[in-house]
């Protein structure tokens, strides 16, 4: 019991600075088109995951890490909460989309930010990995 709940507190740190990190103004980057004095040229911006600007500009994978690292926070105070291994399968799933997306979000809009949350949620993934393959020994 004790090496769940101390998996469930590293869990719920490593999600918590996945979403701060996320909701920083320097997340993620977009290099944007000028226009000044009929000289073009780029400038690079940076906002946060949740910004609604990356769909004006068509990139949806740091929405979409933000939206989903919000879903795997619910599901694992869920499971905590019912003290119990029943959401461990299901929170795969939206993790997977959140890291496939944060690996997008960090190789086209590359910042040390964006790195830092992709490690994160790759420490994540082995963390939930191990806790199923505990869990189907345990069963």
């Amino acid at each position: 019991m004790r090496s769940v709940k101390s998996l469930f507190v590293i869990q719920f740190l490593l999600i918590i600075s996945i979403i701060v990190l996320e909701i920083l103004p320097y997340g993620t980057a977009l290099k944007l088109l000028y226009t000044s004095n009929g000289v073009e040229g780029y400038v690079t911006k940076t906002f946060s995951y949740f910004d609604f600007s990356f769909f004006l500009h068509y990139n949806f994978a740091p929405m979409i890490t933000a939206a989903f690292s919000i879903i795997v926070f619910i599901i694992i105070i869920i499971n905590f909460l019912k003290s119990g291994n029943q959401c461990s399968r299901l929170i795969l799933i939206p993790f997977l989309i959140s890291f496939i997306a944060s690996i997008i979000s960090a190789a086209f809009n590359l910042t040390v930010t964006s790195i830092i949350i992709s490690v994160l949620m790759a420490f994540l993934l082995v963390l939930q990995v191990k806790k199923g393959k505990e869990q189907e020994r345990g069963n």
